[in-house]
């Protein structure tokens, strides 16, 4: 468990979904590991999942641009190594 840097509440373990809006396409990422602050509720994630979330959306993009994907897109996070 760790300490929110917002608000300095408990932070427990957590999985959780992101929306992101991007070049006109909606990539929803669901599983994504990180924690969640019990007082305030934001949500962190660590610079290596941060780092695999953003190539999996890249990819993703760059895909739906070749015309494999359409434009709302849903993904499952699995960490890239």
């Amino acid at each position: 468990m760790g300490v929110c840097l917002i608000c300095g509440g408990d932070c427990e373990e957590s999985v959780f979904q992101e929306t992101f809006e991007e070049a006109g396409f909606t990539i929803t990422v669901r599983g994504i590991p990180g924690e969640t602050c019990l007082r305030c509720g934001k949500r962190c994630i660590s610079k290596s999942t941060a780092e695999s979330l953003k190539m999996m959306v890249d990819e993703a993009i760059k895909a739906a641009r070749r015309g494999h994907i359409m434009k709302r897109i849903s993904l499952h996070f699995k960490k890239a190594f």
